[in-house]
């Protein structure tokens, strides 16, 4: 599942970018704010169940934004 934030139309959210090139809106579908709020309220198998409705955009209807918006600290291992 490759997840990404990004701007449509004025506004921020978050989402799943489908195998074919289109992102699954879950800012719409989940209670989360943020792709941060997402991962910290531990509620990846929300975004699982809704991973497989059909793209809402398609990537070349968004501009894709920094996947971590304020981010205190990234650690990559």
């Amino acid at each position: 599942m490759r997840l990404a934030s990004f701007n449509v139309n004025g506004r921020d959210s978050y989402g799943i970018v489908t195998q074919d090139e289109g992102i699954v809106d879950l800012g719409k579908r989940l209670n989360q704010r943020s792709l941060v709020d997402l991962l910290r309220s531990d509620a990846l198998n929300e975004a699982r169940r809704v991973s497989k409705d059909q793209p809402d955009y398609s990537l070349s209807d968004i501009s894709l934004r920094l996947p971590i918006q304020g981010g205190e600290k990234i650690v990559c291992v």
